[in-house]
């Protein structure tokens, strides 16, 4: 009795072990089936990454300019106004040149005296010239003797010691006169007389002479200082004819030619400036186009850089100007490609690439960006100058590799891996993976995984939401496979297929 107990007690137990266990086994699967279903899966797949820099601008003609006459004056004609179609050379407006004209005319002058200096000390003096100058050495000299002789004169005038002597002989003369002529009166003749008369009368002239220049000192001195002056200039005048006379005796040195080379050089450029002066004075079409901007009216004084009238040219391509921020003009070159569209044209993608990178940047709000001009390669008939575009400009590209949504990546620096899920029934696995290009959607991997393997994206949680791990690397968080891109940089047309 005692045994069958033990038995019935031991089957007992044995079934609650059995049915414990199989209770165990049942809710093991049924947890790891559970948790299989709350992650987010997706798949490595061969694909495209691309990574682009997208910017909105503005089209524009391609040659647009501003035109100014390049000298200040009044304007004098206006030929065109706002609309008009212009051709290629066509006069649009005139400065008066009357002044113009005449520096023209003067700088021509002094060109051509100039040039004749300069053959003439090649040529070397002619005889007739060495001739007129060796006259004008003797006139010179002439000319100086006699002021000399005018200043020994006058010299004389202002010396006491000598008045004093000319006024005893004038005395002593004229008391001989006077004692000749009383004699002459007693015993001679009437024309004996006449003639003594004429000799006192003299006498009495040159007495009173000399005591007039003994007492105008002043006068003399005046008259001496004069008298030196003149020396003094008959001396410049001889010794710069002598100068003349021996310059020209004497052949050109090799200081002269250049200094006459240099004048002659001078006066062309003078001409040269005054010829580019009036030539600037009249605006002309630089090709075909239409008038777009009059800024002055006849009769005003215009500005050598002031914007008289502005041209669009009507056979030129348009260009289209977006600027980029400092953050993502490194990566920018010229050359790459470039995808453009508009709103205004649905469906229409516009292919170009990179022309030019401003090399300075331009900074508003404490934001800098560089301008840079992208040029069209395919038929843009459609577009209209001013109309406002978005361009996604091609940094790098990488096609028929294995790619991974971005929020499927973990790791922080070099350190990256994947969650790989090998079977519905086990939990997934951390794989480490070498990425390459990050176009903020999908990311390129360069090993560690192999298309067509499952990767973990996220969880999904209770209320159904999905919960996908932040991305270190521009993408957003989200559940859906490639999901959009954050950042600057934006995938512009690749992703997973």
């Amino acid at each position: 009795m005692k045994n069958k107990k033990r038995i019935l007690l031991i089957a007992s137990i044995s079934v609650l072990i059995l049915g414990g266990g199989g209770g165990y086994y049942a809710f093991a699967n049924r947890s790891a089936a559970v948790a299989t279903s709350s992650y987010l899966i997706g798949e490595a797949k061969i694909g495209d990454v691309t990574k682009t820099v997208t910017a909105t601008g503005t089209l524009q003609n391609k040659n647009n300019v501003n035109m100014s006459f390049g000298t200040a004056g009044k304007l004098a004609a206006l030929h065109a106004k706002v609309g008009d179609a212009v051709k290629k050379g066509q006069v649009l407006a005139e400065l008066d040149k009357k002044v113009l004209q005449n520096q023209v005319d003067s700088a021509r002058a002094n060109l051509k005296s100039a040039q004749a200096k300069l053959d003439l000390l090649r040529q070397g003096p002619a005889s007739a010239d060495l001739a007129s100058l060796q006259s004008q050495v003797t006139r010179a000299e002439v000319d100086l003797e006699n002021a000399k002789r005018n200043l020994e004169s006058a010299r004389l005038n202002v010396d006491d010691s000598y008045l004093d002597s000319q006024v005893r002989i004038a005395a002593d003369q004229m008391e001989l006169a006077q004692n000749h002529y009383d004699t002459i009166s007693k015993t001679g003749d009437a024309l004996q007389i006449a003639m003594a008369k004429v000799q006192l009368d003299q006498a009495n002239k040159n007495y009173s002479s000399a005591i007039a220049a003994k007492s105008n000192i002043s006068e003399a001195q005046t008259q001496f200082q004069s008298a030196q002056n003149a020396v003094r200039t008959a001396q410049a005048a001889y010794d710069s004819a002598v100068i003349q006379l021996k310059s020209k005796q004497e052949p050109p040195t090799a200081a002269d030619l250049a200094q006459a080379q240099a004048t002659v050089e001078q006066a062309q450029a003078s001409l040269s400036t005054a010829e580019n002066n009036l030539a600037q004075a009249t605006l002309t079409a630089p090709f075909n186009g239409v008038v777009t901007s009059v800024n002055v009216r006849e009769g005003e004084q215009v500005g050598g850089t002031a914007t008289v009238v502005s041209i669009q040219s009507t056979e030129s391509a348009l260009q289209l100007e977006v600027p980029i921020d400092e953050a993502d003009i490194g990566a920018v070159k010229i050359g790459q490609k470039v995808a453009a569209t508009a709103d205004s044209i649905a469906g229409r993608r516009f292919d170009g690439s990179v022309e030019q990178i401003a090399p300075t940047g331009t900074t508003q709000n404490n934001v800098t960006t560089f301008s840079v001009t992208i040029a069209f390669t395919g038929n843009v008939s459609e577009l209209k100058v001013g109309q406002s575009m978005t361009a996604n400009i091609l940094i790098e590209k990488r096609t028929g590799v294995i790619t991974v949504p971005s929020e499927a990546i973990r790791g922080i620096g070099r350190q990256r891996s994947v969650q790989v899920l090998n079977s519905d029934k086990e939990p997934p696995v951390q794989v480490q993976v070498e990425t390459g290009l990050d176009d903020g959607t999908a990311v390129e991997i360069k090993s560690g995984l192999t298309a067509g393997q499952k990767i973990v994206l996220g969880t999904r949680s209770k209320t159904g939401q999905n919960n996908a791990p932040a991305n270190p690397f521009g993408g957003r968080q989200g559940g859906n496979l490639g999901g959009a891109g954050g950042g600057r940089n934006l995938n512009g047309g690749g992703g997973n297929r």
